[in-house]
């Protein structure tokens, strides 16, 4: 006794037949990809050409006429630039809740052989900050 092969029911499992569908999705797979890969190589050749670098060395908390209240913060950071190059850091000030409660832009100017300057300024603030550093640093 034999047996016919038994094939897998369509309305159960749909279509098995190569069709348009099928080619179709795989052309937008690999669109997507390519895609996908693209961003990924510009996000990283971006990176590695950046004309700005910056690292937060640290913070101080001023305090005020009080004793206890700190009226401005004073930040230190190495910028990293190419020679004659002028960036613009953006030095922010948090309080504990991560509000910003104080800003300054700073420029930056490298003119000696070294292409890495420690810079140190002073931010206001308007409520007590815990803490500071370098929000980002541009090169207009």
């Amino acid at each position: 006794m034999t047996h016919a092969p038994v094939g897998r029911p369509p309305e159960r499992y749909g279509d098995l037949r190569p069709g348009w569908h099928r080619t179709l999705a795989r052309v937008l797979t690999g669109v997507l990809a390519l895609v996908a890969l693209g961003a990924v190589a510009y996000a990283g050749v971006d990176a590695a050409v950046r004309d700005v670098r910056w690292q937060d060395v640290g913070f101080r908390l001023d305090a005020g006429a009080d004793g206890a209240t700190a009226t401005a913060v004073e930040v230190t950071f190495d910028v990293t630039v190419y020679e004659g190059t002028t960036a613009t850091c953006t030095l922010r000030a948090l309080s504990a809740g991560y509000a910003v409660v104080g800003q300054v832009d700073v420029p930056v100017e490298v003119t000696g052989d070294d292409r890495t300057v420690r810079e140190t300024a002073t931010v206001q603030v308007s409520e007590p900050a815990v803490s500071a550093g370098v929000e980002r640093c541009i090169v207009p």
